[in-house]
């Protein structure tokens, strides 16, 4: 697409014959605008207003308006612009997408590493207190956050493209926690002994291979 053609792509049949006449009779009101003025427009047309609009807004005439953005190539721009994004779009969203799942797995070892704590004080001591006492909301996060790192890795789809809805994990002190829905958590104990931990790295292994 030539210039001419993006000009004409950004404007309506109307605007087009307004364009003509502005220019046909010597450009009224050009020496009255400044650089300030034209930088308003620009930012205003490229956050998606029309001619119409940045007129209203600035108690300009849209004609003028019109004529600065043909003379400038806004239009190109936008359209060069755009064409920038789209290009990179997919590449911002991995990199998204890598950080997410590193910010999930460093709190899911934070949250992991609680928990392994309390169940080690209460398998060591039998204080029924420390069950008590333990803070329910981080077995409920650390769920979650499992749950959350299952689906960015697509480690945790099922057929229908869901998460399938219990999660076990497996503490070092031989506990394990399920969870059933939203809701619900299972505590249990257990001989076998398991870690969080030595899940993520398989899953970082799995990455890198």
């Amino acid at each position: 697409m030539n210039d001419i053609e993006a000009v004409s792509a950004d404007l309506t049949p109307e605007e087009q014959k307004s364009l003509a006449e502005f220019k046909a009779n010597g450009l009224p009101g050009l020496v009255r605008i400044d650089e300030s003025d034209i930088a308003q427009w620009f930012n205003l047309y490229m956050s998606g207003k029309t001619y119409g609009e940045i007129a209203q807004i600035t108690k300009k005439k849209k004609d003028l308006i019109v004529y600065i953005s043909e003379r400038s190539k806004w239009h190109k721009n936008r359209l060069d612009y755009f064409n920038d994004l789209a290009m990179h779009i997919v590449e911002k969203n991995q990199a998204v997408k890598i950080k997410s799942i590193n910010a999930l797995v460093t709190a899911t070892s934070a949250l992991s590493d609680y928990v392994s704590d309390e169940m080690n004080k209460y398998i060591q001591l039998k204080d029924k207190k420390i069950m008590k006492d333990m803070d329910t909301k981080a077995f409920a996060n650390l769920i979650k956050a499992v749950e959350t790192l299952n689906k960015l890795s697509e480690g945790g789809a099922k057929s229908d493209g869901g998460i399938a809805p219990n999660v076990n994990i497996n503490l070092s002190a031989g506990a394990s926690v399920k969870s059933h829905g939203e809701d619900g958590v299972e505590i249990t104990t257990k001989t076998e002994n398991g870690d969080i931990l030595s899940l993520l790295a398989n899953y970082k292994k799995s990455k890198e291979t």
